[in-house]
């Protein structure tokens, strides 16, 4: 890249002035791709945690601790989450995940034996419920 810069006839001093900047360029621009991608990664997670307010959630957390490893996983941030929703002064912060569907229905155990019934509990029985 110098030589060429040389070869349009900017003198030496300017040369790396140029050169200066657009490696400072380069790094500005590195770092804002990694925070891109650190942020990215971390607004994953905190879904996965079914977080309330990512914004909050993400206040508490100690940043320095979240790095990429080796391999391009996120470390830090699962061990803080765990904590923050084990303890009941932050739990608050996290979705409860409850059951939604039907509702199971009731074992053999709690239906009542139409042998031992006479006709008059059997239809209060039939109102009741419906159908035995």
């Amino acid at each position: 890249m110098k030589n060429r810069l040389l070869e349009m006839g900017i003198d030496e001093e300017n040369c790396n002035k140029i050169l200066e900047m657009f490696n400072k360029s380069i790094e500005e621009k590195d770092r804002e791709i990694a925070d891109i991608k650190l942020n990215y990664e971390i607004e994953n997670v905190l879904n996965s945690y079914s977080v309330k307010t990512n914004k909050a959630v993400k206040a508490l957390l100690n940043m320095e601790e979240i790095k990429f490893d080796e391999n391009g996983k996120l470390t830090g941030i699962k061990e803080q989450l765990d904590n923050l929703k084990g303890n009941k002064d932050t739990e608050y912060l996290f979705n409860k995940q409850e059951f939604k569907g039907t509702v199971p229905a009731d074992s053999y155990e709690n239906i009542p034996n139409v042998e031992d019934m006479n006709y008059t509990q059997l239809c209060a029985y039939m109102e009741k419920n419906g159908s035995l």
